[in-house]
């Protein structure tokens, strides 16, 4: 089975790929890459590229995901330093999974869905231009494509 890959290249754009099926290692990374991202002390955005996922997570490893994100570490770090999350999901079955997660968790910065990647990533760059987050060169060559695609 695939892992749990943090992309952090775009810094401070940050792209989470999951792996096609979640398990509990795959929350215990996690956990493990979020406070790694959080030890950096830099604001960043999180897109979370769940169409990988090829089945809903069991109720354990849902419950599980649910105790990562209500760690206070993890609560803490989010609030301080991760200016909101992009979920990427096209299937239905998982759209309600997540609905599901977060009946056992609030975020603690904005989530939103969407159904592909470039809109998760032109709301990820005007989340971090809200925030005062200097755009590296490599996040503005990202969204150009975006912004001819819009006009």
């Amino acid at each position: 089975m695939a892992e749990l890959q943090f992309d952090e290249s775009r810094f401070p754009l940050v792209v989470l790929r999951c792996p096609t099926a979640f398990d509990v290692r795959g929350a215990e990374a996690l956990q493990s890459g979020l406070e790694r991202l959080f030890a950096r002390r830099q604001k960043f955005v999180l897109v979370c590229d769940i169409r990988p996922v090829s089945r809903v997570p069991d109720a354990v490893v849902r419950k599980r995901l649910a105790d990562v994100m209500n760690l206070p570490q993890v609560r803490e770090g989010q609030a301080q330093y991760q200016l909101g999350s992009a979920n990427v999901v096209d299937s239905a079955p998982l759209r309600a999974a997540l609905t599901a997660l977060l009946w056992l968790w609030t975020p603690p910065t904005p989530m939103a869905t969407f159904a592909g990647t470039d809109e998760a990533v032109r709301w990820s760059i005007e989340r971090l231009r809200a925030a005062g987050v200097e755009i590296p060169a490599s996040l503005r060559e990202l969204e150009a494509p975006v912004r001819r695609a819009a006009r």
